[in-house]
């Protein structure tokens, strides 16, 4: 380094973020069996790989949301 350089790094981010909504809002969100939050719901700071949710709410039908991240 050199007093007064401007120095570059590049950084790759492993991360995603993904948003889940439902219309109408206050689904039930699961993961693995797990209540893990209502809609709508953002997941920052994903890493790569496949995501399964399960999304419920009384008299509504059930939705099963799948999903990959990929990374770079």
């Amino acid at each position: 380094f050199k007093r007064g350089e401007t120095n570059r790094l590049a950084v790759t981010f492993e991360y995603g973020q993904v948003q889940l909504v439902s219309d109408p809002a206050g689904a039930t969100i699961y993961a693995g069996g797990e209540v893990i939050g209502q809609t709508p719901k953002v997941f920052s700071e994903l890493k790569p790989g496949r995501y399964n949710f399960r999304l419920e709410k009384a008299s509504h039908e059930t939705a099963e949301v799948s999903f990959e991240l990929r990374g770079t």
